[in-house]
């Protein structure tokens, strides 16, 4: 792993880079779907209608991807991880949906001023460390323009920030960099000091550790005593459904664990009737907002 410090005096010219090209997906119906899930799909193509189709990235777990638009997360976006109290797994989350970013020889950028990714810990989750590369700026402004430039590259696969207060123009340039290099931004942040910030992340997700189990759950903590489970809210997805929930598991040795269907079933179908009821009261004039 290199670790250099930035220094945004340095060389700053701008450099040419190809155009990212989006390859169409395609997506599937696995089952069919009840007339709630029915309403709330033709309510998300009305509302991502006109939007050029996305090459997306993998999260490596599919319970995960089952709950984002495209199945993944977007190429030239980026992915905000919103903890609830200090511990609740972000990083965790942020190495294991980096790796999937990284798989093709791209090369991972930790902007890590409190340097709290610990190596031996990345190696065991699969991380290849010959290909990361660590940031460790001053100061908030340093920290910006590292994120940048790393985003503007094209052989970044993803970058893994550590963001606090965060202004729209800021928020809006690191959009466009990430659009320009066609990578992953990844930021961690505070969950109460996000609210009310701006974000342009396509993707939320707010996590916290599931410290208890249920009763009906004890059976699958039992089995999996070595797994760090997590609770999982999509607080924000553009073209998606905000308010989902689920609930993943993480073993020692970085591998995603998914509890029993039925759990994770009862919080989809919950979720998407609150959010299809939430959809059909919002004024007409809000319809922009919602789709993100």
């Amino acid at each position: 792993m290199l670790a250099l410090t930035v220094n945004r005096n340095a060389l700053d010219q701008p450099t040419m880079t190809p155009p990212l090209t989006r390859n169409p997906t395609t997506q599937s119906d696995a089952a069919p779907l009840q007339t709630l899930e029915l309403l709330a799909r033709q309510i998300r193509e009305m509302e991502t209608a006109g939007r050029p189709a996305v090459e997306t990235i993998a999260s490596g777990c599919p319970a995960m991807d089952r709950y984002l638009p495209h199945g993944g997360y977007a190429r030239g976006s980026m992915l905000e991880l919103l903890r609830t109290h200090p511990g609740s797994g972000v990083s965790t989350i942020a190495l294991l949906i980096a790796k999937q970013a990284i798989a093709e020889g791209k090369t991972l950028v930790l902007v890590d001023a409190p340097r709290q990714f610990y190596p031996p810990a990345m190696k065991a989750v699969g991380i290849p460390l010959d290909r990361v590369i660590a940031l460790h700026p001053a100061n908030h402004t340093d920290a910006i323009w590292g994120i940048a430039q790393a985003l503007q590259c094209p052989a970044v696969g993803a970058v893994i920030a550590e963001l606090g207060t965060l202004d729209d123009r800021t928020a809006r340039r690191l959009q466009l960099a990430a659009e320009q290099g066609g990578g992953l931004g990844i930021f961690l942040r505070d969950a109460k000091a996000a609210r009310g910030q701006a974000s342009w992340a396509d993707i939320q997700w707010l996590i916290r550790s599931e410290a208890t189990h249920s009763h009906q759950d004890h059976s699958r903590a039992t089995q999996h005593h070595d797994v760090r489970w997590l609770h999982l809210e999509l607080a924000r997805c553009s073209g998606g459904r905000a308010g989902s929930k689920l609930t993943l598991g993480v073993n020692r040795n970085g591998q995603w664990v998914e509890p029993s269907t039925s759990f994770n079933e009862a919080h989809h179908e919950h979720a998407s009737a609150l959010h299809l009821a939430a959809q059909l009261a919002q004024p007409t004039r809000r319809s922009r907002e919602i789709a993100g």
